[in-house]
């Protein structure tokens, strides 16, 4: 089984990084992981009443 984990931004807590590592060694034995970083969405300056009837 090939399990992928897709990841929005970066972890920049440590203790965070922490279990992320713990958590991916201990799964490593019994399922392929793979993990894709996607990039942080930016900041644009908000919708437009128009563009908010359109979502």
């Amino acid at each position: 089984m090939k399990i992928t984990f897709a990841v929005v931004g970066k972890t920049t807590d440590d203790y965070l990084k922490k279990g992320e590592k713990i958590f991916f060694n201990r799964l490593k034995y019994y399922v392929n992981i793979n993990i894709t970083q996607l990039p942080q969405a930016k900041k644009h300056g908000g919708f437009s009443p128009a563009g908010a009837k359109i979502i």
